[in-house]
């Protein structure tokens, strides 16, 4: 186990003399929130129902071992780029190109369809270039649904039903997220929704807002399972957004249908109070304490913060507003990793609420414009992960369809798993084998054709669990089997497929008859679709099941351990399967069986912490005693993860050299490098006649290929 460094994410936590609960054990000491400790992951203890390590000035607790609480965390540094912006394509001046926003993590716009009395057909039109080319430029998209993208009834002005309402927005945006499925990343509902009386915003009761945001939550993820779904941004005072949101949960039935929470906590400053812009505003690290503390473990998306309705002719205030933004990146870059998963700067230009980084011309207005690309550089991430797959940071439950239930249907088990296993987040849920599908029986929800598995995903979109169809390879009909894994993928609320490799069963075992198989369904699935393949992970089963020959047709494996079954040690199963498996370079996601808790959490920890699994899955650990031990299984923040990879160190070979906000001559200037400095090249991009290369600091010439000149060495 390595030696890692923890923040404590709680407003104060014992020091202890023992790994003990008891009042005897506690010192007069504690850990205050935002502090860091080291801590050698080889001192983590079980004992009195929490998870123990050992650093420099005694015990603390990490958090409780059946999930529900956590208080150190080891999250640090952001997995991703997580620093965006909010344009408006709706708006000419608005509308930045996509190289101009270029290493900006996020844009956020609203989707107009309603407000432009178009069609949806026209939106797309209007939307789809505008979309692709961020896509293409590598920024995500978070598209804004609400009034202005479905009117409907308008029941926020008749009266009308809003149980009518939402259903048809439902249908709406079930059809804008099966339009954008695999390019739009996260969409969210509605804007401001706990505010009323602004021009900005509609507000909505809490018990019609649970209605909507529960059928746009299903509906997304049924039509696009990868997409992500975010609540509207809250913008009333801490109290009541607290409130109204707590309110919102009580209607669901005690959780949420989303994969975070949107904010704006404007007026709030990092601490130190007093250091922003105007030195009345609140603390914004307050804020997030209270969000933190009454939704834990649901990560706090800040879709808006900035510094609107100003004199944007006081050039007095841009340098303020600068050291601001500064202040604001730093800060949830360096202390809320844990917790804020994006950030979005309002706005791109002034036209947007007179608060934009470009006037109205979309002329970059000073300070303002070079610390946001500044930030962006900063938000780079410090570490990454080489092959990303549809499971990273998640835990996921195995479930063959047509077996029994616990819980009967579908829908009163992703009622369990919302209030008793809300760490779950993927099914791998076997619904075929060779050509033939497992339908239901009694108590047994099934799969009798590529159709039933929306009706799976819809149920369980309320616990925000996605589908990966686990399908058993035979392979004696090759061209029917393929036809029904193509149908799958294209099934709605699909997230992945993933091949299971049953000793015995799959009849493909020589090179040439799998590398055909592979060859034909690889052909015909989309490009890039995320594919696994899952085998016992026994050394000489996969010896036996040929697995090398699968490897370079999938994106990502699944060894199954059963170590319970096997009478083994976790830890040493799992060394022996990833020593088998390291050199085939493809993720690896253990399946294992739930056993004795304490070892069940330490073979996951080994996996996720030691050994570089991006996220686990746990094979039919349905009932309720196997799920209190999943349930205290937690994926480390950087599972998966490595150091950033630096392609080359180079010197400065002139005097001074610019670094530039883009790898544009005459982009803005941010920064300068001197004689002699060294810096870390990320990227290189060739342009003729400069060449470029990216560096923390950003990005700067590396040479003139027309003149001759050299820049950097």
């Amino acid at each position: 186990m390595a030696t890692k460094t923890y923040r404590c994410i709680v407003n104060a936590l014992n020091i202890r003399t023992e790994p003990r609960t008891a009042d005897q054990f506690k010192t007069p000491e504690m850990i205050k929130r935002g502090e860091t400790i080291t801590i050698d992951d080889a001192t983590l203890t079980e004992n009195d129902g929490f998870l123990w390590a050992r650093h420099s000035r005694g015990w603390s607790a990490v958090g409780s071992l059946d999930g529900r609480f956590l208080f150190l965390s080891d999250t640090l540094s952001f997995r991703a780029p997580f620093w965006g912006i909010n344009i408006d394509p709706n708006n000419p001046r608005a509308n930045p190109t996509a190289p101009a926003l270029t290493n900006s993590a996020w844009v956020r716009f609203v989707f107009h369809v309603h407000s432009r009395r178009e069609s949806l057909a026209q939106a797309f039109a209007f939307y789809d270039p505008i979309i692709q080319g961020y896509v293409r430029a590598g920024t995500n998209v978070l598209l804004v649904l609400l009034q202005d993208t479905y009117g409907g009834n308008a029941p926020w002005l008749s009266g009308g039903s809003w149980d009518e309402y939402a259903r048809g927005f439902a249908t709406t945006a079930q059809e804008i997220a099966r339009h954008y499925k695999g390019v739009v990343g996260a969409y969210q509902v509605w804007n401001e929704v706990d505010v009323s009386g602004e021009p900005t915003s509609i507000f909505i009761e809490p018990a019609y807002y649970s209605k909507l945001l529960s059928a746009l939550s299903r509906a997304i993820s049924t039509a696009d399972p990868a997409a992500l779904v975010i609540s509207s941004g809250l913008a009333s005072p801490l109290s009541n957004a607290l409130s109204y949101l707590r309110e919102v949960r009580k209607q669901l039935g005690g959780s949420l249908p989303i994969d975070g929470i949107g904010i704006h906590p404007y007026a709030h400053v990092p601490p130190p109070t007093g250091s922003g812009p105007f030195p009345t505003w609140a603390n914004l690290e307050t804020y997030l304490a209270q969000f933190q503390d009454s939704f834990p473990g649901v990560p706090l998306w800040i879709t808006e913060i900035g510094v609107p309705r100003v004199n944007v002719e006081d050039r007095a205030l841009w340098t303020r507003i600068a050291q601001y933004m500064e202040n604001v990146a730093l800060y949830l870059r360096d202390k809320q990793a844990h917790s804020v998963r994006a950030i979005t700067w309002f706005a791109w230009s002034d036209p947007m609420d007179s608060a934009g980084i470009t006037n109205a011309d979309q002329q970059p207005k000073g300070a303002i414009y070079n610390t946001y690309f500044k930030s962006t550089h900063a938000a780079l991430p410090t570490i990454y992960t080489p092959n990303p797959t549809p499971l990273d940071g998640e835990i996921a439950l195995t479930h063959s369809a047509g077996t029994t239930l616990p819980d009967g249907t579908v829908d009163a088990l992703a009622a369990r798993l919302r209030t008793t296993a809300p760490n779950v987040r993927g099914l791998i849920l076997k619904g075929s084998r060779g050509v033939t599908f497992f339908p239901p029986n009694t108590n047994a929800p099934g799969v009798a054709s590529v159709g039933d598995y929306a009706g799976w995903a819809a149920a369980l979109s309320p616990a925000r669990v996605r589908i990966h169809a686990w399908h058993e390879v035979v392979g004696s009909d090759a061209a029917k089997e393929t036809t029904l894994l193509i149908n799958t993928a294209q099934a709605a609320g699909v997230r992945s497929i993933i091949l299971d490799l049953v000793s015995g069963s799959v009849t493909l075992s020589t090179s040439a008859a799998i590398r055909a198989f592979m060859n034909g369904l690889r052909r015909a699935l989309p490009g890039g679709y995320p594919l696994g393949v899952s085998f016992s992970g026994r050394a000489d089963q996969i010896s036996a099941l040929n697995v090398a020959e699968w490897f370079p047709f999938i994106d990502f494996m699944l060894p199954k351990l059963a170590w319970v079954t096997d009478d083994a040690d976790p830890l040493t199963a799992l060394r022996t399967t990833f020593a088998a498996l390291r050199t085939l370079r493809k993720p690896i996601l253990p399946i294992l069986q739930v056993g004795d808790g304490k070892l069940t959490r330490a073979a996951a920890r080994f996996a996720t912490d030691g050994s570089g699994s991006p996220g686990v899955g746990f094979s039919n650990a349905l009932a309720a005693g196997d799920l209190a031990v999943v349930r205290g299984v937690v994926i480390p923040g950087n599972a998966g993860y490595m150091a950033r990879r630096v392609l080359a160190t180079q010197t400065i070979a002139t005097t001074t050299l610019r670094v530039r906000a883009l790898p544009i001559a005459t982009a803005e200037a941010i920064d300068t490098l001197n004689a002699g400095e060294r810096v870390d090249i990320l990227e290189t991009r060739s342009l003729p006649p400069l060449e470029w290369v990216r560096h923390p600091r950003g990005w700067s010439v590396a040479r003139n290929t027309a003149t001759g000149e050299v820049f950097l060495r």
